[in-house]
């Protein structure tokens, strides 16, 4: 699994991993990131090449040099250079927010340390009725903000001070079609199964939940 990967998409034109090191080593110097290999997005099945690399730093400067070296050498196409997991190891949950807190104050207070429109209150449900809660999910503008909030707290309005802050926990995928960890239903390679494959081979007789083609 790679920490800190950037991701070049338009492989039609640059090429596969090993053709694009290639012509990098030639036009790139030096070579920040530590690797690169072919890849591709389950979400979204364009092939890219991706770009290993060791530290949030190198991945913002592997990002800016690839785009200006890629633009260079070709610059009749723009190619889609990102990097992935900033959002994700940025996205921080403060627990006891008061309900007379807003959302913008903490913004405000925060100035420049916090992704705009982030700040989200997250609900809660007595009774059946939905009400607003007090954890309330923000981004960080950078890893240093994030560090900092999480040793030093989230500043609130008139000095207040929220300590309870800790990092996003993503919640394991489960998959409701053969049950197994790691994706979700509409990833599951069950779903497009043909007629000898079908999920009743895996968990018994046929449900409404089964994503096959068969016929009869």
């Amino acid at each position: 699994r790679l920490k800190f990967p950037v991701a070049v998409e338009k492989q039609d034109v640059i090429g596969n991993a090993a053709d694009l090191h290639k012509k990098l080593k030639n036009n790139m110097e030096p070579q920040p990131y530590r690797m690169i290999r072919n890849y591709r997005d389950i979400y979204k099945p364009s092939p890219a090449v991706l770009f290993a690399t060791g530290s949030p730093q190198d991945q913002f400067t592997v990002e800016s040099a690839l785009r200006s070296c890629l633009t260079t050498m070709h610059p009749d196409i723009t190619p889609v250079v990102k990097s992935f997991g900033v959002a994700a190891r940025r996205s921080l949950v403060i627990r006891g927010v008061p309900l007379d807190v807003q959302e913008e104050s903490i913004f405000e207070a925060n100035s420049g340390c916090i992704v705009q429109d982030s700040i989200k209150r997250l609900p809660v449900y007595f009774e059946g009725k939905k009400t607003p809660g007090t954890t309330i999910m923000l981004i960080a503008a950078t890893d240093q903000d994030r560090d900092r909030f999480i040793s030093e707290g989230v500043k609130g309005p008139e000095s207040l001070i929220f300590r309870n802050v800790s990092i996003k926990q993503r919640d394991v995928w489960v998959c409701f079609i053969c049950t197994k960890l790691g994706h979700m239903a509409k990833n599951c390679p069950v779903r497009t199964a043909t007629n000898q494959q079908c999920r009743t081979s895996l968990t018994g007789p046929q449900t409404s939940t089964c994503r096959c083609k068969k016929t009869g």
